[in-house]
């Protein structure tokens, strides 16, 4: 009988970094479709499209540096976050990002939702526009279309203000109607000045 030697190939890998992610609308259910994440420094560039069995994207062997994660998805509106590698504290490297819902999110019906469009003076799309509602919690930002959506989860039937602001355009204010358990479309201008 004769033995064959097996060869033995392992080597080391060493986690850089781990992403997780939460819905914001639904934070105790897994994101919704496909999340592609992209760490980018350099020349680096490395994208993960699949978790682990814990539900997080991996990246190994990553070389020291600093890096911008970004995330794209078809439900969620893009982030982009600065990383450093190695990460502080190295027993838990670890990121959480929280995903705000893209106006493409499948709300389930009877959502409390305003959905719209922001333009210029001009009547153009107005992309990386933020909107917050006055004296509440619910931000957003519009897509690189213009488009938004808040969502509310405990309000009733009445007017929001909304606070508009875009980095060459200003600030401008707005009331708008929300009734409980509808969508409320709005589309939205700046005034001419």
């Amino acid at each position: 009988m004769k033995l064959t030697p097996i060869l033995d190939f392992r080597t080391k890998t060493t986690l850089s970094l781990a992403v997780e992610f939460e819905d914001e609308y639904a934070p105790h259910l897994k994101p919704k479709g496909e999340l592609f994440v992209t760490l980018r420094g350099g020349i680096y560039a490395l994208t993960q499209h699949q978790t682990n069995r814990s539900g997080y994207y991996l990246f190994c062997d990553v070389p020291d540096g600093s890096y911008t994660l970004e995330t794209k998805a078809r439900y969620y509106l893009d982030e982009s976050l600065p990383v450093n590698v190695p990460m502080p504290d190295l027993r838990d490297p670890a990121v959480k990002i929280t995903l705000k819902p893209h106006p493409l999110y499948p709300f389930p019906d009877g959502s409390t939702l305003i959905k719209g469009i922001i333009r210029d003076p001009d009547g153009n799309i107005l992309p990386d526009t933020l909107i917050e509602v006055r004296r509440r919690t619910e931000t957003t930002r519009t897509t690189a279309e213009g488009t938004f959506v808040l969502y509310f989860k405990d309000i009733e039937t009445g007017q929001v203000r909304l606070e508009i602001t875009h980095p060459v355009h200003g600030d401008f204010r707005e009331r708008v109607a929300v009734i409980t358990g509808e969508v409320t479309t709005v589309q939205l201008q700046y005034p001419v000045v």
